[in-house]
């Protein structure tokens, strides 16, 4: 059938809420490793979230941007851009930073 589309699956009890996006096989994504990685923090200092970043990246290569605030200035983004060798790597960055009381959120 050839390469497969992602499509919405409904899950149990027919919450329209709580649709997600998978793939026929119902598959993760792959990626090849070493891959570029761009995490985005949030949160509500920039400064902070510079120290955060820092703290738990410390020893490691990145780059980081700020990237949106809004509108009233309350939240901050920080685009952070890094090279990452394998999975448990990349996931483990992500809960590092999603756990840092600076951070509110990591997209």
């Amino acid at each position: 059938m050839g390469k497969s589309s992602p499509i919405w699956s409904e899950p149990r009890g027919g919450s329209i809420a709580a649709k997600k996006m998978t793939n026929e096989n119902e598959c993760k994504p792959e990626f090849a490793y070493p891959c570029l990685w761009v995490y985005k923090v949030i949160g509500r200092d920039m400064e902070l979230l510079r120290s955060a970043v820092a703290e738990v990246l410390s020893g490691q290569t990145y780059s980081a941007m700020p990237s949106r605030s809004s509108k009233g200035g309350a939240y901050h983004c920080l685009n952070v851009e890094m090279t990452v060798g394998n999975e448990p790597d990349r996931l483990g960055f992500y809960e590092k930073l999603r756990r840092h009381p600076a951070v509110i959120m990591v997209l």
